[in-house]
């Protein structure tokens, strides 16, 4: 019995690490694509860095995109804005609302309106999942 505790607590302790490890790796790609983002001289770097943040879906990439939208490559701000509707984080919205007011009546300004409504949607799904949870956990009265 105790040879059998041993041998599951090693293989826990493997999967702990490999799990961590994964956390850190991914953190550092996240991380990476950031400052590629931010920093790369090359348009089209910049561009596929925006476009791999919002696939990698981590929310700490969103101050990195927000920047991007200022950036001076009109493709660059539409990768950026794409990935902050697909990252649905709410304290995006304001500053897509800003891009679609500059860049009124461009394709820039109809995608931050289809990224502003992605994350509406994604909240609403959020909060509807939230409401659902709560009313099952709630007694029934035939249970009271």
């Amino acid at each position: 019995m105790r040879k059998k505790f041993v041998f599951l607590s090693f293989i826990l302790l493997i999967f702990t690490n490999v799990f961590a490890s994964y956390d850190l790796e991914q953190q550092l790609h996240v991380e990476h694509w950031m400052k590629t983002l931010e920093k790369h001289p090359f348009v089209l770097v910049r561009i596929n860095a925006a476009k791999f943040l919002g696939e990698l879906q981590d929310r700490i990439a969103v101050p990195s995109l927000v920047r991007a939208l200022e950036d001076a490559d009109n493709d660059v701000v539409f990768a950026a804005i794409q990935s902050l509707g697909l990252l649905g984080d709410p304290t995006a919205v304001k500053p897509l609302f800003e891009v679609s007011v500059k860049h009124e009546g461009t394709l820039l300004a109809k995608e931050a309106q289809r990224s502003i409504e992605k994350i509406q949607s994604y909240l609403d799904f959020k909060k509807k999942q939230r409401d659902a949870n709560l009313d099952t956990k709630q007694p029934t009265t035939s249970e009271q």
